[in-house]
């Protein structure tokens, strides 16, 4: 195609072999002139895209969210499901006899449990259990207590009390107390209660009303959420 101004004398007619098709465009010579050589187009892309990413910099600085992000998808923003495997159950009497027993029945009911030889020694496992001992940071530690009531260096009762005064100050996390006895009298059922425990099992413990409490209040289907 050829492009010529009005004001030429016109297209001359041994052109006419070479030229297919002729426009007569008025003053398109100043045109001509402003079409960037491919250098220069080159270069004004690369500026516009420095300014782009300034810009997206600066905004994402503005907002505080990084540019980019990598390998996000929507199980990422999902709770992650975890079993706990911490221990169970905190076993607590002062006879090893007893201990012995009642640790081989709950263990055939697929819980793991831990020792404690008296009041004092199930306070220090609990917040030792509480404070290092946990698998992650939504674990609870133990989740049931089986607390005899009649111990040398602090009874049960007396364990209890503490434990659940500990509980509402917030140095623990919740956990049920069950007491785990001999004496079977009102009154010392009662006294149980009183002291804050949320069930009573009375000695030697039948595998039916242990299994019930262990469903109770430490169900198998226990699950946390990281």
């Amino acid at each position: 195609m050829c492009i010529r101004d009005r004001d030429e004398d016109g297209i001359r007619s041994d052109m006419d072999n070479y030229v297919k098709d002729h426009v007569l465009i008025p003053s398109f010579r100043s045109t001509i002139r402003n079409i960037p050589s491919p250098a220069k187009r080159d270069s004004q892309k690369k500026d516009s895209r420095r300014k782009q990413s300034t810009n997206t910099v600066f905004i994402s600085k503005q907002l505080d969210v990084a540019p980019t992000f990598k390998n996000l998808n929507a199980n990422s923003i999902e709770q992650e499901e975890v079993k706990c495997e911490c221990t169970d159950v905190l076993l607590v009497d002062d006879n090893d006899f007893n201990l012995a027993g009642l640790k081989m029945q709950v263990q055939r009911q697929n819980y793991k449990c831990e020792l404690a030889y008296n009041g004092q020694d199930a306070i220090d496992k609990l917040v030792n259990k509480n404070t290092v001992g946990k698998c992650s940071n939504q674990c609870h530690g133990f989740r049931l207590v089986l607390m005899d009531v009649n111990m040398p260096v602090m009874d049960g009762l007396e364990a209890t009390r503490q434990i659940k005064l500990m509980i509402d100050q917030g140095k623990l996390e919740y956990i049920p107390v069950v007491a785990c006895s001999a004496y079977v009298n009102q009154s010392d059922i009662e006294s149980c209660f009183s002291a804050g425990m949320e069930d009573f099992l009375s000695k030697p413990v039948l595998p039916a009303k242990l299994k019930a409490v262990l469903e109770k209040w430490c169900p198998q289907n226990f699950q946390m959420f990281q």
